[in-house]
C-alpha cells in the first residue's frame, strides 16, 4: 500500500500544483501546462490500469485463449507500437526470430503484453543510438524469447528482483520516464500462466538480456479448453 500510494501521489501533486496555479493566476492555460496535465492524468491512468490488471492476473480471474501465435509478426506488431509510443528514443530494433519457428501456443493478446512491457523497459533503458535485439529458438516443445538491450545493464544484485512490484534498479530514471514499476511483475504473472518461465541476465557484451520460454503449438492439443490465470503462476482448466 506504501508503494501505491507513493507512486499515486507524484502525479497527484503535480496536477494539483498546475491546478491552484491556474486558479491563482500564476500561470495561464496555456497548451503546454494543458499537456503537462494531460501527461499527468496519463500516467494515473496507466498506473490504474496496471494495477486492476496485476490483481486480476494474481487472483486467476483472467482466462487464457490459446491459439497457435506467429512470434516473428507479433513482434514486428509490438515493436511498431513501442516507437510510435516513444518517439523520442533514437534505438534501432532488430527483429531476430527466424521464419521457420513454429508458432507457439499461448493467448496473443497476453503474449502481445509481456512484449510490449519488455520491450518497453528496454527501450526506456537504452541510450540514443543503441540497439534493441529479439531472438528467438527452438528448445525441445518450447520456444524460448529473448529481448537484448544495450544499455547500461542490471548490477548483479538486482537482477532477481526486477519483477518485483514497484522495484526499479534507477527509481528517479525510472519514474521520470513513464516507468510504473508493474510492467515486469505481470509479464511474469502472465509466462508463469502459460507454464513457462522468466528471468533476466546481464548482456553477453554489456545491456541487459531478459528471456522467457513458453510452449509450442501442439496441433494435438487444438481442442483443450480455454486455460484460466491461477495465483501463483499455476493454472486450472
Amino acid at each position: 500500500m506504501g508503494n501505491v500510494s507513493h507512486e499515486l501521489k507524484t502525479p497527484i501533486s503535480a496536477l494539483q500544483a498546475h491546478l491552484e496555479n491556474l486558479l491563482d493566476g500564476v500561470e495561464e492555460p496555456n497548451p503546454r501546462v494543458l499537456a503537462v496535465m494531460l501527461a499527468q492524468c496519463e500516467r494515473l491512468a496507466r498506473l490504474v490500469d496496471q494495477l486492476l490488471d496485476l490483481s486480476r492476473l494474481e487472483s486467476g480471474d483472467v482466462p487464457l485463449e490459446l491459439e497457435p501465435v506467429t512470434l516473428g509478426e507479433l513482434v514486428d506488431q509490438v515493436v511498431a507500437e513501442v516507437a510510435v509510443s516513444r518517439p523520442e528514443r533514437a534505438v534501432r530494433v532488430v527483429n531476430d526470430v527466424g521464419a521457420g519457428l513454429p508458432p507457439l501456443r499461448a493467448d496473443r493478446e497476453r503474449l502481445h503484453q509481456v512484449l510490449y512491457n519488455l520491450l518497453d523497459n528496454a527501450f526506456r533503458f537504452t541510450p540514443a543510438g543503441g540497439t534493441v535485439t529479439v531472438g528467438a529458438h527452438r528448445e525441445n516443445g518450447s520456444c524460448s524469447v529473448s529481448v537484448h538491450d544495450t544499455g547500461a545493464g542490471i548490477p548483479a544484485e538486482h537482477i532477481t528482483r526486477v519483477f518485483e512490484r514497484f522495484y526499479r534498479v534507477d527509481s528517479s530514471r525510472a519514474r521520470s520516464d513513464g516507468g510504473t514499476g508493474i510492467g515486469l511483475a505481470i509479464a511474469r504473472s502472465v509466462v508463469e500462466a502459460h507454464g513457462g518461465t522468466i528471468w533476466a541476465e546481464p548482456g553477453g557484451h554489456g545491456g541487459a538480456t531478459f528471456r522467457f520460454v513458453v510452449p509450442l503449438w501442439d496441433p494435438s492439443a487444438e481442442d483443450s479448453p480455454a486455460i484460466l490465470l491461477h495465483a501463483n503462476g499455476g493454472t486450472h482448466t
